[in-house]
């Protein structure tokens, strides 16, 4: 086992998840019938007992590799696994989901069949289930470079794919370390989606794998609309990150509109997240202020003005043609209602 060929490694960052999730992530790299396959656990300093737990994998599979860190992060975390992998291919794993059983057999087979720079496969949830036909279709230049926008824009062409997400997909482990390529760490949004833009920004061939490999489990505790005073500082360092990039960018103008669609999905973040959320006490005055401040500060002002409308989703749309006519005591009204 010591001298096998290693060509995909997995990468699944830990960090207080619940048991029976871990566990069931786990287990189902446990299922993996290719002994070419390596699993990295990094257990991000978690204060519970998921470090006992993957410590208890490690000694059921020869193909598990655990690692210890204290706690940064999760980008941290999969950089651990991108700097220890072995693999010729790395994907990326959630600690509380999971992938089907023949994923790393078939994806192997597929991108040593293609030799495309990268493969995305699609998502199920543990409430659904998709019919697949599992063919690989490969994107044209033009289709490429939309998929790029779509990473910047949050918006999925594709029903049944996550494109914005790091996991689910399969890349080339050569062309990560040739590019210096990590995840952001210290950024807490949009992380997955820096580094696939990253990635997408030096490769000219991708392929749509029509097999949902990747079983997010659908957890409904995870999802809330807690109130966060914070979140419009978290997003403005997401959008920094992207203009970054973009602005090293030749004949760029296509990402720049995908650009002020992610800003115009952003203001209604922290509408949701803080101006108009239950959990904020202040005055529908100074609310409203907030709203006419944000939406004349410089990004937000020219993402109102320059996003493409019909790619920012209908209740945000609604709110866009709000704040381009400057109605921003109806803002606070709608948004209450709609978001």
């Amino acid at each position: 086992m010591e001298n096998r060929e290693i060509m995909i490694s997995v990468v699944v960052p830990v960090y207080k998840i619940r048991e029976d999730l871990l566990r069931g992530c786990l287990e189902s790299l446990l299922r993996q019938d290719c002994n070419e396959a390596e699993f990295l656990i990094i257990d991000d300093g978690s204060p519970d007992d998921c470090g006992t737990i993957c410590d208890e994998y490690e000694k059921k599979d020869t193909r598990m590799r655990v690692f210890h860190t204290e706690n940064k992060g999760v980008s941290h975390a999969r950089n651990v696994g991108i700097k220890n992998a072995k693999g010729k291919y790395i994907t990326f794993l959630d600690g509380d989901d999971c992938l089907e059983d023949e994923v790393c057999k078939k994806s192997i087979i597929q991108m040593n069949i293609s030799g495309l720079d990268l493969i995305e496969f699609m998502f199920c949830s543990n409430r659904t289930e998709h019919r697949y036909d599992e063919e690989l279709v490969k994107l044209s230049s033009s289709q490429v470079r939309r998929f790029r926008e779509t990473v910047i824009s949050h918006v999925e062409d594709y029903d049944g794919f996550l494109s914005g997400s790091s996991c689910g997909k399969v890349y080339i482990l050569d062309i990560i370390k040739k590019y210096h390529l990590l995840f952001v760490e210290g950024l807490k949004k949009c992380q997955d989606r820096v580094f696939l833009f990253d990635y997408l920004s030096v490769i000219e061939t991708i392929g749509l794998y029509y097999y949902p490999g990747y079983r997010y489990v659908y957890n409904a505790s995870s999802i809330t609309n807690r109130y966060n005073p914070n979140i419009e500082y978290i997003l403005d360092e997401a959008l920094d990150a992207f203009r970054t990039r973009i602005q090293k960018i030749d004949e760029a103008n296509h990402l720049w509109t995908a650009f002020y669609t992610m800003g115009v999905r952003f203001f209604c973040v922290i509408l949701l997240l803080n101006i108009v959320n239950q959990g904020n006490n202040e005055s529908m005055l100074i609310k409203r202020k907030k709203i006419k401040d944000l939406a004349q500060k410089d990004t937000y002002r020219s993402a109102i003005k320059n996003c493409r409308l019909s790619e920012v989703g209908k209740k945000n749309a609604i709110i866009t043609i709000l704040l381009k006519l400057r109605l921003y005591f109806f803002v606070e009204l709608v948004s209450k209602v709609i978001l």
